[in-house]
Order: C-alpha cells, then structure tokens, then sequence
C-alpha cells in the first residue's frame, strides 16, 4: 500500500480502507458466534481506530500524518523493502521455537540498525 502524501490521495485511500473494514464487519456480523465477534473486535480495535483517526478531516491524528507524509512517500520504497524482508523472516522462521524466533528477530533488528546507522 503506497503512503498517501496529499489530501486528494489520503481521501481515495480513506474510501478504499473504509470499503475494506465495512465488508469485513458485515461478513462478522453475519457469519460470526457471539464469541468469535468479541475476539474479532478485541483483534481490530485498534486498527479500526486508526483507520477511523486518520480518515477523519480535520482529526488530530490527520493533521499529524499530513505534516509527515511527504517523508513517508519519499521513503516508501525502501520501508517496502525492509517490511517485505521481515514478513519473509516471520514466515521462514513461524514453526520453529521461540527461541529461535527471539534470535533471528534480535539479527533482524541488529542488521536494519547497523544499515541505517551506515547510511546517516
């Protein structure tokens, strides 16, 4: 998903996420136990508020990520790169024990720390 940098581009995006969360409520709502919704919802708070934040003009939150947004497109491709090599990690690694688990998120952390800290 690309960082949206103008009004224009974060209100086509709004559209698009607000369409996404409605389906997804309405599929809850008809196709989940009582039980199953609670843990649902307990799941998607939080994203539902950020979506929610962000996408309405004028909110605190949208002023904020407009202040920054130009950054955020700036930089999206290489925040693609580093995001599509930690769901990468998280996939090899996601049967194997939590220690395991614990080292190879400590390498992933330590080699983005030490590529960043060679680029400033």
């Amino acid at each position: 998903m690309a960082f949206a940098h103008k009004e224009e581009h974060l209100e086509e995006l709004c559209g698009k996420l607000k369409e996404a969360v409605d389906c997804v409520n309405k599929f809850t709502r008809k196709c989940l136990d009582t039980h199953s919704k609670i843990q649902y919802e307990a799941m998607t708070n939080g994203t539902q508020t950020l979506i929610k934040d962000l996408c309405t003009k004028g909110s605190p939150f949208r002023q904020e990520y407009l202040k920054h947004a130009k950054c955020f497109h700036k930089y999206q491709h290489q925040y693609r790169m580093c995001s599509d090599r930690y769901f990468s990690y998280v996939d090899t690694f996601k049967d194997e024990d939590q220690t395991t688990q614990i080292k190879t998120w400590c390498w992933f952390v330590r080699s983005i720390y030490s590529k960043h800290s060679k680029q400033q």
